[in-house]
């Protein structure tokens, strides 16, 4: 290993994980600008406000750039997905035991400042409203929808908010069988349920 390499080495090893929120501002004016805009054209140029206002980070030695965030280590927020657990945790962040993050004063004046813009706007709550919409009361019954559990053994809030690809759908089963056919196997399923 060659000092260039060791040098970054360190850095990454060394520097603690952060949060910045450069990417939280550009993404938060933009949905402003664009309020009451078809979703499509707002979500273009968030990105296209995000891509061309970005700070760029290069470290001394990279022979290979392009970063995130201004620090190796350090997480971009994105606030369309959700905001409750950035909100409720903005204190505590660097007292976490695990995941701790470095919060600067200008990373939370900017939390502080942009996210309670996305409070009931957020992918996770629209989600949420969709869920309770389409569950029947005797099934509210049952099932938490703040929390996403089934009388408080399943949950699976962030696996159906986020877009991490934590829960993947079977397209290889819809491409080989086609919508129709899983349709009548729903159909199918639910005679056979009520068909003793």
């Amino acid at each position: 290993m060659n000092e260039r390499i060791q040098k970054l080495k360190d850095i990454v090893i060394h520097t603690p994980p952060a949060l910045e929120s450069d990417r939280l501002r550009l993404i938060t004016e933009s949905y402003r600008e664009t309020e009451g805009e078809p979703m499509v054209l707002r979500r273009a140029k968030a990105l296209k406000k995000i891509l061309e206002e970005m700070p760029i980070h290069i470290l001394e030695g990279e022979l290979i750039v392009g970063n995130q965030s201004f620090q190796p280590k350090a997480a971009p927020l994105f606030p369309e997905f959700d905001v409750s657990w950035l909100i409720n945790e903005m204190d505590s962040f660097e007292q976490r035991r695990l995941d701790p993050f470095v919060l600067s004063l200008e990373v939370k004046k900017d939390m502080k400042e942009y996210l309670p813009y996305w409070e009931g706007k957020t992918h996770r709550d629209l989600c949420l409203k969709n869920l309770d919409a389409s569950l029947s009361e005797e099934l509210k019954a049952y099932y938490d929808i703040v929390r996403c559990n089934i009388n408080q053994s399943l949950s699976n809030l962030y696996h159906t908010t986020t877009g991490d690809g934590h829960i993947i759908a079977d397209y290889d089963r819809v491409l080989k069988k086609g919508l129709q056919a899983l349709r009548q196997e729903a159909i199918n399923r639910l005679k056979d349920e009520k068909d003793p």
